[in-house]
């Protein structure tokens, strides 16, 4: 109830419109992007474009807080580092697609500073 509240307050203060794909950048996007790929290893060159439904991340959602933090650590496409905090942060992405009614999440592997030069040229 907290993390919806505050993601409420988060659309509201940033104006934020209903939309049907979501954008991420960062940590817990290439994770779940990995996951849902079952990479052996991290390529971002296959992360970067990732379309992840979001019925597909309702379901790792619902496997991921199904298995203790050592049963994580084994997932195909998971770095062990991030066993202990991606269930949460999932279920995050999870809840601000659907107050946002995104339909998908789209991963990319380009930040926050790839989009300001892009504006500066």
């Amino acid at each position: 109830a907290l993390a919806e509240k505050m993601i409420a307050e988060a659309i509201v203060l940033y104006n934020l419109s209903p939309c049907k794909n979501l954008i991420g950048i960062g940590g817990t996007a290439s994770t779940l992007a990995s996951l849902h790929l079952q990479l052996e290893k991290f390529d971002e060159r296959k992360t970067h474009g990732t379309v992840i439904k979001r019925e597909a991340l309702s379901k790792t959602v619902d496997l991921l807080y199904s298995l203790s933090v050592e049963e994580r650590k084994k997932l195909q496409g998971l770095d062990a580092k991030r066993a202990d905090v991606i269930a949460n942060a999932a279920l995050l992405v999870l809840r601000i697609m659907e107050m946002l009614h995104a339909e998908v999440f789209t991963v990319s592997e380009k930040g926050n500073m790839d989009g300001y030069l892009f504006i500066k040229g």
